[in-house]
């Protein structure tokens, strides 16, 4: 077939790319070496460098690991573009497991759907969603655990101080966690400096169950490998 957009493309744009052969947390690792000092993440003023992106990301692989999950099990992130969904995709994914990414402005039963469609065990959430996500909880025994996080964590100091007395009255903002739930920064505190598991995933290995829009039905997942 003659690949005619071809001589759309911009001088020095290649016409063929080697495939990397590389997973998603290995591509991580070789940043994390080549460019430790650079930033990788911009969010309200704070910043994280690829060092730390990986070492959270090591982290959180311990996180899961500690919680009994491994290979082939599902992690859901319900969490706005943010540092924490970035380290714990990436560290869900070095432990071996399954990313569902679920959108933070869904309806309870839009959620509580793709939770039970998906098989996800352990959900990582904003703490202003958290009774939410504790209700659908309780309905799906698959769902072991619910991991809380505050959109905060990684503001920069006096944004984190302008939010903290604009907000800290505000429901959602402080919430008390159920049994058996946890707060994301206690986890990766304790589980700092602990082994992290390397299983022996593949480009091949499921990463993600990405949804759907739904607009012709319910969302449906799609599979996507590393």
């Amino acid at each position: 077939m003659e690949r005619i957009w071809l001589k759309h493309y911009e001088p020095g744009v290649p016409h063929d790319i080697d495939e990397p052969r590389e997973t998603l947390p290995q591509l991580l690792d070789i940043a994390a070496e080549k460019y430790p000092g650079n930033t990788a993440t911009i969010f309200m003023g704070g910043k994280l460098t690829y060092r730390e992106l990986n070492a959270l990301a090591d982290r959180f692989a311990a996180v899961v690991a500690s919680l009994g999950l491994g290979e082939g099990s599902r992690v859901a992130i319900h969490l706005p573009n943010s540092p924490q969904f970035v380290y714990c995709y990436y560290g869900a994914l070095r432990a071996g497991c399954t990313v569902i990414p679920c959108n933070p402005l869904y309806v309870e039963r839009e959620l509580e759907y793709q939770l039970q469609d998906s098989g996800a065990e352990i959900i990582v959430t904003l703490s202003r969603f958290y009774p939410m996500v504790w209700r659908i909880k309780n309905k799906l025994p698959q769902l072991k655990t619910v991991i809380a996080t505050n959109i905060k964590e990684h503001f920069a100091g006096h944004m984190r101080l302008l939010y903290t007395l604009a907000k800290e009255k505000k429901e959602g903002d402080r919430v008390d966690l159920r049994g058996g739930d946890f707060w994301l920064q206690d986890l990766l505190n304790k589980n700092a400096g602990k082994a992290v598991p390397r299983p022996a995933i593949t480009p091949e290995t499921e990463a993600c169950f990405l949804y759907t829009g739904g607009t012709t039905g319910v969302s449906k997942g799609a599979v996507l490998t590393h």
